[in-house]
Parts: C-alpha cells; structure tokens; sequence
C-alpha cells in the first residue's frame, strides 16, 4: 500500500460541527475537556493519571483470567505485567462483537491503539504505554453486530427469539451453518491467509460469542501487544460496585450531564446522548432489562421484577455482576478499572464523551484525553489512474455523483457544449431590437425581453440535451466513474463503515501490519491508501 494524500474531515463528511470545533480547539468546546488531542495534552494527562489509584493488582489478575486459554504472544505478555508498574499506562478504544471484524473501521480503531502507545513510547520516556481494547460484551443490540458485508453480499446470523441479553453470552447455535457456507463459497480465495480459516473453526468450536471474539481479535493482534479486556467481569464490578450505588440511588449522571446538553444545545450542537434517571441495567439470562424508579421502589422497565430499596442494595452487593452500565456509565466504569490516559473513539463516541466531563469530576473518576481513531480510504490504483486520466481528484468523489459525471463531461467536452459565444450574439442581437422597438413603440420593450428569456431557456434546453447526448456517448468513462464512486460508497455509506477487510486483501496479517505503519491518529484526517 501507499499513502496518497489527505481529505480533510469537512470534505471527506466525517464528524459533526462538534466534532470538527473540538479537533480544531474552538473555544466555545474548550470547557468539555480537559486534555488537547496532541502529545502536549497527552503528556499533562500522564502526570495528571497520577493523581488517581488504579488496583493494578486486581487488573493483573482479571486479565491473566480472561486470557488463561488464549495464545500469550511475548509483547502481549510482556504487556500485562507492565500493568503492574506505576509508570504504565494504557491507551484504549472499545467496541461491540462485530462479526467476522465487522467493519473495516473496527481494524482502524485498534491500530490507532495500538500505533498511539507506540508513539508515546518514543515521545514520553520514562513510561510504558499498553494497547488496550475494551470489548462491550454486554451491549444487547445483536442486529447492529449479526451481520457483515463481504464482496457486496450481506451474510448474517439469524437467531431467535428477538429479545436478547448481553451479546457477550450468547451460545454461538446456529452460526456454524453461516461459517460453513462463507467457508464454501470463500475458502479457496483466501486459502493463503490462515486467519481466515481460523476465524471459522473459532466461531464454530466456541462457547459463547465473546469467547469467540476475543480469541479471534487476539490471534489478529496479539504479536502487536494488543490487551483486550471483557468489561463483563464480577470481580471488577465489584470493585466498581460503589460507584454503582451512586448512580442508581443518587442519580448523578442526569443531572450533570443534562447540564452539558443544555451548553451544547445553546452553542448550536445536537447533543448525542441523553442521560435516564437510572442508567444501569440488570442482566439474566436472556434479557437486559433497565432499572427504573418504581414508586418508593425499584423495578425491571419490563415489571417482571421489583425491590425495595434495600432488596436492590442486597442485590447489587450479593451479585454486581448482573449489573451492566449504558453509553452514560460505561466510560465511568472503563476508565476507574483501567490506568488510562486517552480514549481513542470514532466521530460519534468523541462526540458524546464530550458530554461526559462533568460527571466524571462529580464521581472522581479521571477523564482521559479523547482522540479520533484513524480514517481511511482504500482504493485500488488501477482505478485510481482512471481518475487521473479523467481529469478528476480523489477530493471530487465527496460530491454528489451527479455533479462528479457533471464536472468529468465539463473537463473533458467543455468545448463540444460551450455556447458562450452563442449566447452572447443574442444577448447582442436582441440589445439592437430593443433599441429600435423602443423607438417605435416603447410599450413593447416588455414583449423583446420575454422573447430574449425565452430564447435563452431554449438555449439552456438544448444544452441540457447535448450533455445528456455527451454521457450517453460517453457511458463506459462514466460507468468507470460510477464504479470509483461505489468504492468510495459501497451501498451509499463511506467504505470503512460497510467494507470488511477481506474486501482488500487476501492476507489480513500484512493488512494490519500496513495500516499500523500508515496510522497516526494524532493527524485527524482521512488518509487515502493506495494498493
């Protein structure tokens, strides 16, 4: 692969007004963090994580546990005891449990990990910096995560029934007829790559999707050093267990946090998320279901379970685990289990995380400094040297596809359709009628202009038709630009959100290694990848 060029973010269509202010320190964003997204603000949050205690005993143990049966790599290993010292710190970025990686964007969030802790080893001496990847095994929306896009064909895990629990726990039945028949039409294009025929038999030899994902996501990255941890723990709830009492009995988190929406909406930004009076959950098996106020009590949103104050401060203190945080909540209990300094997020968690500064000073959690994950855009070069040839840039293809075919006939047959000399002879031409029609009868200087306008609409008419004559002649360069354009937006959506990563390549360790070397999530553009 080669690096091309940059699109900045406006262009490119990246990120919200919020977003593009806070990457460009507006001061009207400035009080919604504490840290600026560069090794200076980087290293003010390395001397202010100090300040704040990290049970790194309890860390150590909980991910030897988590990783007792995957494949322990020496910089993987080696990272996990760093944990144990004072002067380690981690650089994290979450998500869901994609299927089959998901989206490409989910391979750019954790080289951007994993290519940050690198540069802070170099730029901050003195320290160690860890990659880390938080795994959201207990979000519950499957449809969001059942499903990937493979060379245009959506193959997806039909379960039911539709209500589901924590994601995380689900049994993998049914699945194995999805993986034979991705196996069957896929494997002999990919026969070289192992981690594609690793990546089945893990799905298919599994307990539980979580267990799948994390020993696929650590086959992928664990010779990089990649720590993954499942936010799924009891004895890392426990330890959190407090700060869950706070929110559920003392609803901190609206308060605040409907605080910053208030600031945001004032200034012209649209706030992404919206605290609830309670924002935990309680989990079983089978369901996810939100603690509400209930009268003097408390109570599933379902009704099928209720408690007494006291009922549910027994239950949080007997079980924590079957607590489980919500987009509010979850940061909170990220950041106090772990000795972070940044979160490194797409366009839409940086910019609900900008909501969350408030509360995490009324809890005494540290907040770490928010960095956008990198961007990039594959586009294979013979394509690419169309584009050239046809007189267009990358930057182009962020246009409306009709105004890019548009400007290619404009570059290319300006002239074939160019009536300006036309157009000017009327103009001329009915300027003299109008002097002599107002010499001998004023009244129908009216009667020529209309007839000018008309003239001139026809013009226009004819024009429209010779363009459309042009691109009819022309369909198999348009039909070149079309496809261009498909690559760039497959299915209409920006390639790194609908694209998985054996769309562009046969051999995903090399890809990864590539994209690692080509990240620097610390210039928030989008990077334009030739291969």
């Amino acid at each position: 692969m080669e690096l091309l060029q940059h699109i900045t973010l406006t262009t490119a269509g990246i990120g919200d007004p919020l977003v593009h202010d806070y990457l460009s320190g507006s001061d009207q964003v400035k009080k919604l963090y504490t840290f600026s997204p560069d090794i200076d603000g980087l290293k003010r949050a390395v001397e202010e994580r100090k300040n704040y205690s990290t049970d790194r005993k309890l860390l150590y143990k909980v991910l030897h546990q988590q990783h007792a049966k995957s494949y322990l790599s020496d910089p993987l290993r080696t990272n996990i005891e760093l944990l144990l010292q004072e002067n380690t710190f981690t650089v994290t970025t979450g998500h869901q449990l994609n299927l089959f990686t998901g989206p490409l964007y989910f391979i750019y969030k954790i080289a951007s990990v994993i290519s940050l802790a690198k540069q802070l080893q170099d730029a901050i001496p003195g320290y160690n910096f860890v990659p880390v990847y938080w795994m959201n095994s207990e979000d519950h929306d499957f449809a969001e995560i059942n499903h990937f896009f493979l060379k245009g064909e959506k193959f997806e895990w039909k379960v039911g029934p539709e209500k589901f629990g924590p994601v995380g726990k689900m049994n993998l039945e049914g699945i194995e007829g999805l993986m034979n028949g991705i196996k069957q039409k896929w494997a002999e294009s990919y026969a070289s790559d192992p981690a594609f025929e690793f990546i089945i038999h893990t799905y298919t030899q599994s307990g539980n999707l979580a267990e799948a994902h994390r020993e696929i996501v650590n086959k992928l990255f664990a010779d990089e050093g990649l720590v993954i941890l499942d936010q799924d723990d009891e004895e890392l709830k426990k330890e959190f267990s407090e700060k869950i009492s706070q929110e559920i009995f003392g609803a901190s988190a609206i308060v605040h946090i409907e605080s910053t929406n208030t600031y945001l909406e004032q200034h012209g930004y649209k706030p992404q998320v919206f605290a609830r009076e309670i924002n935990y959950f309680y989990t079983g098996r089978g369901y996810r279901e939100r603690i509400v106020k209930a009268g003097e009590g408390y109570a599933l949103a379902d009704g099928k379970i209720s408690w007494t104050k006291t009922e549910l401060q027994n239950e949080l203190l007997k079980n924590p685990a079957y607590f489980s945080p919500n987009v509010v909540t979850r940061p909170m209990y990220q950041e106090s289990v772990l000795p972070n300094i940044a979160y490194i997020g797409g366009p839409a968690e940086i910019a609900y995380w900008l909501q969350y500064k408030t509360n995490f000073s009324a809890n005494h959690i540290f907040y770490p400094a928010l960095i956008l994950r990198d961007c990039f855009l594959l586009i294979p070069e013979k394509k690419l040297r169309k584009v050239k040839e046809f007189g267009l840039k990358v930057d182009d293809f962020f246009k409306p596809i009709d105004d890019i075919l548009n400007e290619y006939i404009k570059i290319n047959h300006q002239d074939d359709i160019n009536v300006e000399s036309i157009e000017k002879q009327l103009h001329h031409q009915y300027d003299l009628l109008l002097k002599r029609v107002k010499e001998i009868d004023p009244s129908m200087e009216t009667m020529v202009k209309a007839a000018e306008q008309k003239a001139l609409n026809e013009l226009e008419k004819m024009v429209t038709k010779m363009r459309k004559a042009l691109k009819t002649r022309h369909e198999a360069q348009l039909n070149m630009i079309r496809s261009l354009y498909a690559t760039i937006f497959p299915d209409g959506v920006l390639q790194e959100r609908h694209n998985n990563v054996y769309d562009h390549t046969t051999d995903i360790h090399s890809f990864i290694k590539e994209v690692i070397s080509f990240s620097n999530c610390l210039d928030p553009r989008l990077k334009v990848l030739q291969y």
